[in-house]
């Protein structure tokens, strides 16, 4: 059974409070939850005196800092430091550009003093880490300039860490902001104005959805399929009308009997049902001259194709997509042969298959266990993750586990690569996370998504990459029994691409990287002196084969193992058991030990 641990880091320290109220996953030395630490208590009365008593005095210095880059949305900030009557500071944090409020992000005591011969206010500031001690203390002295205090102070990016920004605030006795609610009206940005839509195109994309397909006289019907790997491969069927439009369908068949992910297909399935729309026209040739449009994709799409005549009909090679990756697919044909808007009909027409497609081999589910996380980023988005330990052991203990991030690819999800690796890594001896991007595949993950985040995913933006690592990076370091030394990266397709990504930025902390068919990798590698490990199937047909072997060739750390006739995934079991096995060797050199000694993986 699964156990379920959630982790709301609305209050961790990776979101930058000052007090944590939550566990981890799994639980470092107890189950109890540290209590969150008031401001600090009043002073003590002094002794009775016989003059007549100061009057209280209070400050409100007000400051923000900015800076432009990938990184601005979780820095850029507006700060509120309440120099209070009873001797206590609060500061709150308001990040203008993620609309999030954090109350009491810093905390300490104030007091009138002299430093240097000058009055001014002495203050001390720290926050407050998860187990309830201070962390990121600092004490700095505000002289009186114009009639008005001012002071730099300093604020960590993530409280805890070492990574810090210096802004000045300043203020006088008079509180401008009675509340959190106006203080953070007063620097939340305008609302942007919505870019209009491109000129025409809301207009042609209803146009093709009110058409009345089944009122057209068809001329004919082009279908084919190509192999994507396995038994799984892409169909199409276009239909082509008297009236010079077209319309076609692409989409996943997979026949009864595949494994896909550890699941069996009882039954033929068609899945996708990418809709394509268009005009032709014929010409002196005999040819037909096709202009194809498809609005579900994320990206723009539109292409000329030029259909031949054969006999009976016409052949033509087009771009086929299943999400967003494109396959090159011949269709040919004549009279209508099917329903393209009907999903038994293509079923039965491609009916009669059977699956050869092997499973992942088996890794005992004894030899581990298995946390479900869910972290809280700072936009207030879920980041939700599965944690494997392998199976008894005791995060008290004192030992430490070498530990593995997996990065699923595109239009994949935190299952994948725990099924493909992520499991005969944990049942090893490794600590292994694989978590769901927020912004990609909404069908299976579970991380939360908006339109902008999955946009902002397909652009490769480092909000919605990057930074969801760093989320999990920075929460991975605050448990005890993680070697730190020990850090290990493993990527699947885009994954693979990013993990190489990863390791450039993070050279001194990465001890390994595995790249499983990498994307595209958009930065430079020569930083890393590491070896690291690639592999890539012959056969792959969502990837570039030929990209990898380039990669290889320029970065010569780079050890690529081809896996014959493999694709973009989908390999045989005994070809991952190899490959897992490799892996965990490397693993093994990484860490200066014997791969002969090395723990093995735990089979039923």
């Amino acid at each position: 059974m699964k156990k379920i641990v959630t982790i709301m880091l609305a209050t961790l320290m990776m979101l930058g409070l000052a007090a944590c109220t939550s566990t981890k996953v799994p639980a470092n030395n107890s189950d109890s939850t540290p209590a969150k630490t008031d401001a600090p208590a009043k002073a003590e009365d002094a002794p009775a005196s016989t003059e007549e008593p100061a009057a209280a005095k209070s400050f409100q210095l007000i400051g923000k800092y900015e800076e432009e880059g990938e990184g601005a949305a979780r820095v850029n900030a507006a700060f509120k430091v309440d120099l209070n009557e009873d001797g206590t500071v609060i500061a709150d944090r308001y990040r203008f550009v993620s609309d999030s409020y954090d109350d009491t992000y810093m905390i300490g005591t104030w007091e009138e003093s002299e430093k240097d011969g000058v009055e001014c206010l002495k203050i001390s500031l720290y926050c407050v880490g998860e187990d309830g001690a201070k962390t990121n203390e600092q004490t700095v002295y505000a002289y009186e300039i114009d009639r008005e205090y001012s002071v730099e102070i300093s604020f960590p990016i993530i409280i805890g860490m070492q990574y810090q920004r210096n802004l000045t605030v300043a203020g006088t006795a008079e509180k401008v902001f009675t509340d959190d609610e106006s203080f953070a009206a007063a620097y939340r940005p305008a609302p942007a104005a919505e870019e209009p839509a491109a000129e025409g195109a809301a207009d042609e994309e209803a146009k093709w959805n009110e058409e009345d397909w089944s009122k057209k006289t068809l001329l004919c019907q082009l279908i084919g399929s190509e192999t994507l790997y396995g038994t799984i491969s892409i169909s199409v069927f276009m239909n082509i009308y008297d009236d010079n439009t077209i319309h076609m369908v692409s989409g996943l068949y997979i026949p009864a009997g595949t494994t896909v992910m550890g699941t069996t297909i009882t039954e033929d399935t068609f899945k996708g049902g990418n809709q394509y729309y268009g005009t032709y026209h014929k010409e002196d040739d005999g040819t037909l001259k096709i202009e194809v449009v498809n609005y579900d994709l994320p990206q723009a799409y539109q292409e000329t194709v030029i259909a031949k005549p054969i006999t009976g009909g016409y052949e033509l090679t087009i771009k086929a997509y299943y999400n967003t990756k494109p396959l090159d697919v011949t269709i040919s044909g004549g009279q209508k042969q099917v329903s393209i808007e009907s999903t038994e009909e293509i079923i039965a027409y491609f009916g009669g298959g059977s699956g050869t497609y092997v499973a992942v081999p088996a890794v005992s589910t004894a030899s581990y266990s298995r946390y479900e996380t869910e972290l809280t980023k700072e936009d207030g988005r879920k980041l939700y993750g599965e944690y494997l330990l392998p199976a008894g052991f005791d995060v008290n203990s004192g030992e430490k586990l070498p530990f593995v991030l997996l990065i699923h690819g595109h239009n994949s999800y935190h299952e994948v690569p725990l099924l493909n690796c992520g499991a005969a890594f944990a049942s090893a001896g490794y600590a292994v996370y694989s978590f769901d991007f927020c912004g990609t595949n909404p069908a299976n993950s579970k991380s939360d998504s908006s339109e902008a985040s999955i946009s902002a995913y397909n652009d490769r933006s480092a909000h919605s990459c990057e930074a969801d690592m760093e989320e999990i990076i920075a929460w991975i370091d605050t448990l005890s029994y993680i070697d730190s030394e020990a850090f290990f990266v493993y990527g699947e397709s885009r994954g693979g691409g990013l993990a190489a990504e990863l390791t450039a930025r993070k050279a001194d902390r990465v001890k390994g990287a595995v790249l499983m068919y990498p994307g595209a990798i958009e930065e430079d590698l020569s930083a890393i002196t590491i070896k690291m490990l690639a592999f890539q199937g012959t056969a792959d047909k969502i990837g570039s084969p030929e990209g990898t072997k380039e990669l290889a060739a320029k970065y010569p750390n780079i050890v690529l193992t081809e896996i014959d006739g493999g694709g973009h995934g989908g390999w045989t079991a005994q070809q991952y058991r190899d490959v897992q096995n490799l892996i965990l060797d490397y693993f093994a050199e990484c860490r200066g030990l014997d791969p002969a000694s090395r723990a093995q993986i735990v089979t039923d």
